[in-house]
């Protein structure tokens, strides 16, 4: 009885369009090229060591690079999307006609999907900002808190010292108004300041706060007149920023402030 021998199966020919995004640039190579136009690949290579472009071009958009195989190494190029233009202008044929047309559907559809792909990222970084921020709010009124009741301790012992005193109310907004004025070189803060502050801002201004009730409450339990607790409170701050630095806030681009009230000093009582 005869034996029929099996003929192997024909290499089915791969019909997906290699693409890759490197350097903000998208790439094809010479070997998927010569593979989908059905060329040889060393015909490849010379067809573009044969362009005719000026070298500057050729060696931004044209990047020899080499790949291991069984008996050494291969040349081959990684070729730009201005690159492949250039390249097939010189490839002929209806079949060569079909792959170029392949060849840019597949380019624009991966720069379409870099494009979605980034503006999801954006609209994720966004979002995790603004829950940064809000949690920076958050964190920033406990701390704010914390000065409000320190002032709030200034106030009820200035009280006690002097039970007729019509300004001291008033510690809450000229202690705020030093704070800014020190910390942001601003007169008078717009209204919803905060608001405006990024991260970075509400940090920096919570740690000033912070330490800022911190000095009011360890000095209250000292002095004897409550007459000092601001001006030395003013120089401790002002040390602080001397030392950390001053903020800038411009590039906030906060709105024009209101025009500055004048207000009595307090130690003037």
């Amino acid at each position: 009885m005869a034996t029929i021998k099996k003929l192997p199966a024909k290499k089915k020919e791969s019909t997906a369009i290699e693409i890759i995004n490197q350097g903000e640039q998208l790439w094809t190579t010479s070997l998927d090229i010569a593979e989908k136009f059905g060329k040889r690949h060393d015909n490849v290579i010379q067809a573009i060591e044969n362009l005719d472009i000026p070298e500057e071009f050729k060696l931004l958009n044209f990047k020899e690079l080499k790949h291991h195989i069984l008996r050494g190494t291969r040349k081959y190029y990684m070729i730009s999307r201005g690159g492949f233009s250039f390249l097939i202008m010189g490839f002929t044929g209806k079949k060569a006609a079909e792959w170029k047309i392949k060849y840019i559907n597949a380019f624009e559809q991966m720069a379409e999907e870099i494009k979605r792909l980034r503006e999801l990222l954006l609209r994720q970084s966004r979002q995790q900002a603004k829950l940064v921020w809000q949690q920076a709010r958050i964190e920033g009124k406990r701390k704010r808190t914390d000065l409000t009741d320190a002032i709030k301790n200034l106030v009820a012992f200035a009280l006690i010292q002097n039970p007729e005193s019509k300004g001291a109310d008033k510690y809450y907004t000229t202690i705020t108004r030093m704070i800014y004025k020190i910390s942001f070189n601003i007169k008078t803060a717009p209204k919803d300041f905060r608001d405006g502050l990024d991260e970075k801002a509400l940090d920096y201004l919570q740690t000033i706060e912070w330490q800022s009730a911190q000095w009011i409450n360890d000095y209250l339990g000292n002095c004897n007149d409550y007459h000092d607790t601001y001006p030395i409170l003013k120089q401790k701050v002002q040390a602080l920023i001397d030392l950390i630095g001053k903020m800038d806030i411009s590039v906030l681009m906060l709105p024009e402030p209101p025009k500055q009230i004048t207000m009595k000093g307090l130690n003037d009582e």
